[in-house]
C-alpha cells in the first residue's frame, strides 16, 4: 500500500496512527498513512494503558494548540508525538519507532 501526497491531500487533516502488536506489514501500512497526511505513527504495549492514554492526550492536545501546545507537555507520549510529526515533515523514510 502507498499513499501519495495526493491522498493525504484529500484527506485534509494528519491522520494518526497506533499500531498494537507487530506485524510488519500493519506497521508500513499505518507509517504510510501517517507520513503521506502528516500525521504519526507510534507502537504500544498491549499492556501499557497508560502509554495509549499519554499518546492520545497528546494527539488532543496537538489538535487543539499545535506543535507549541504539544512541546509544553513535557512527557514520553508528547516527545513520541514530536518526534514522529518532526519525521513526516522531513523528506525521505521515517525513523524506526521502538
Amino acid at each position: 500500500m502507498v499513499v501519495t501526497g495526493s491522498v493525504g491531500r484529500k484527506v485534509g487533516k494528519p491522520v494518526f496512527m497506533f499500531q498494537e502488536g507487530t506485524t510488519p506489514a500493519v506497521e508500513r501500512a499505518f507509517q504510510e498513512i501517517a507520513a503521506g497526511t502528516g500525521g504519526a505513527y507510534a507502537k504500544y504495549d498491549a499492556g501499557a494503558a497508560k502509554q495509549l492514554g499519554e499518546l492520545l492526550k497528546a494527539v488532543v492536545h496537538y489538535a487543539t494548540g499545535g506543535m507549541a501546545a504539544l512541546k509544553k507537555r513535557r512527557n514520553a507520549g508528547s516527545a513520541l508525538l514530536i518526534e514522529q510529526l518532526w519525521d513526516a515533515s522531513t523528506p525521505g523514510p521515517m525513523a524506526p519507532n521502538e
